[in-house]
């Protein structure tokens, strides 16, 4: 049995799926890219572990170190 916290995480996802559902297409691409921006620029622990995968896995397919500049560009920032 799911205790309050989840059925209030689940709740408030539905509600916001709900909601972006109804926007224009443009409005919702635009609050998510705000949000992905957001999270990049506080570098929080899974901005850097997402920084770390991304710089292995390129590093083996350009086979030289990254600049951060490069690296920031690959994550879509």
């Amino acid at each position: 049995m799911p205790g309050l916290k989840d059925r209030l995480t689940d709740a408030g996802y539905g509600l916001g799926w709900s909601v972006v559902c109804r926007l224009p297409e443009s409005w919702s691409q635009s609050a998510f890219r705000l949000c992905a921006d957001l999270a990049w620029w506080r570098r929080g622990p899974r901005v850097q572990v997402l920084e770390g995968n991304l710089r292995r896995v390129l590093q083996r397919v350009f086979a030289a170190d990254l600049n951060p500049g490069r690296l920031r560009r690959a994550a879509g920032s």
